[in-house]
Parts: C-alpha cells; structure tokens; sequence
C-alpha cells in the first residue's frame, strides 16, 4: 500500500496525517488487509467459514481514548458500535514524530513501522470482534472463570493472534514472498500443509514446531494456544489439550506446560493467571 513515499519532510507526513480523506484511506486499506488475514488465520484454526468476520462487524475509526491511562491506549474494539479505534496520534508520536534535536526527515523504516505497527493493533482489535462476534466469550468466562478475572481470556488471545501476524511479517522479510496476499502465503507456506491447523497440531505437530522454531521469533505454546482456543471456543478445554501436548513431548516450553497442568489439577485460576504472565513476560 503506498500511502507514504521512501522518504518524506516531517511538515509533509503530519499535512498529510491532518488530511481526513487521507486518513480515511489510509484506515480503510489496512483495515481491509488486517480483516482478510485474521479470517484466514481463523479459517485455518477451524478449518471452516463458521469463524469469519465481515466487514459491517468491524469497522475501521479514529478515536481518542479518554480515561485513567487510556493515552497509552492504541486501539480499543467498541462491541456496540461494532468499531476499531485507532488511536492515530499516539501512533504518529511513537513512530513518526521527531523527538528535539532529531532530523526532521521520515525514512522509509519508520513509515514501514508505522503502518506494522497499526495493522498489528487492528489484528489484536479484530480479533476482540471475534470473541464479542462469534466466540460468545462472556458465556465462556461465566461457566469457567471469575468474570472479573478474565484478561488471559480475552488479552491473551489476542495479543498471541497478533503476536503471530507481526511474527509472519517478520518471516516475510527474510523469504522471496511477495504479493498483496503475502501474509496468507506466509501462513500458509510456513506450514506447508492443506488440511487445518486444528486437525495438523495432533497430526503432524513435529513438522508445526520445527517450522515454527526455524522461521517465527514467537513462542510455539503461544500459537498452538491460539489455535486450539480459537477451535473450541473453550479456555479450560484449551488448557487441558495443551497439557496433553506437553505430555507428547511435542513442543518446547516444558516449565510452562508444568505449570499448566498443576494449576489446572489444583484449581488455581489466579495463580494460573499469574505464571502465565510471568512466562509471557520472559518470552
């Protein structure tokens, strides 16, 4: 998508960032890139269409957060709006906007991470759409967990989706991959597998992991927890499998999987909660 140049004047990005129309394009391209990958990633975990987002059911905005802290916030997915928020100026002044005694002139490297770094938050954001949208998390967390306790519910399932993406981008700069669908290819490729992920994690799970440990800088358990999440609709379940995996030998991670398992023998959600983060901190 060529929004920008190679190489722009600081007073030029920012004219252009105070364009709405411009804006609105901007939004809108990666908007609509962000939506087809997080189905493909969701078709591929499900293995069916039941799991697709439309476009009506996430629309893409500025906004400006307001609250306590809420201008860290880079994006937020409004459930009654059926919206993704993105906080544009928090991105302009983390990416674009030179600090004092700084060149004045944007590289290419900085407009690349810019637009990454957006389509990332609307990969996170879209994937909110999908718990609110199709995945009835708020019915899950009832039936399994303390509903003021749910941010590995519904944080870590997003974050590990984007997590994944940014992580396909990556690989994407280090293989001959290119085209407007190079993300799916990306997801695709790495796997090197037809049938769906959620059929391939009990399958051919050796391939998976060594594919994964090879091209993609982000935890296996991660990406297989995404998949088995996003495939049963179901935390606890999710958990349970992936302590049947670790008992395979099948992936790395042995302390977290340890973890796992004697959290969820004991019933011990918060302390669950908190390893989890622990690891998720030190990976």
């Amino acid at each position: 998508m060529q929004c920008f140049g190679s190489k722009l004047e600081w007073r030029d990005v920012r004219s252009r960032l105070d364009n709405e129309n411009f804006v609105g394009f901007m939004l809108k391209s990666i908007g609509k890139l962000a939506l087809h990958d997080l189905n493909c990633m969701m078709e591929s975990a499900t293995g069916s269409g039941r799991i697709e987002l439309k476009s009506d059911e996430f629309g893409i905005e500025t906004y400006t957060p307001e609250g306590a802290h809420s201008e860290y916030e880079l994006g937020k997915y409004d459930k009654n709006r059926k919206k993704c928020g993105i906080n544009l100026a928090l991105f302009t002044k983390i990416f674009l906007k030179p600090k004092e005694g700084q060149p004045t002139t944007i590289n290419e490297k900085q407009l690349t991470g810019f637009l990454e770094a957006m389509y990332s938050t609307m990969i996170h954001e879209g994937f909110h759409a999908v718990q609110y949208n199709r995945l009835d998390y708020k019915g899950h967390i009832k039936n399994s967990l303390d509903a003021d306790t749910n941010s590995i519910f519904t944080e870590g399932g997003a974050r590990f989706v984007e997590f994944f993406a940014e992580s396909l981008i990556t690989a994407g700069r280090y293989t001959s991959l290119n085209g407007n669908n190079s993300l799916e290819k990306a997801f695709l490729w790495h796997f090197a597998i037809e049938e769906p992920v959620s059929y391939a994690v009990y399958e051919e799970h050796d391939k998976i992991i060594g594919t994964l440990k090879k091209f993609i800088p982000h935890n296996a358990g991660m990406f297989i927890f995404t998949v088995r999440y996003v495939a049963n609709e179901s935390f606890i379940k999710t958990l349970n499998e992936i302590c049947k995996m670790a008992e395979r030998g099948s992936t790395g991670n042995e302390e977290l999987y340890r973890v796992l398992s004697t959290d969820i023998e004991n019933g011990n959600v918060e302390k669950l909660k908190q390893r989890i983060n622990i690891e998720y901190l030190r990976n």
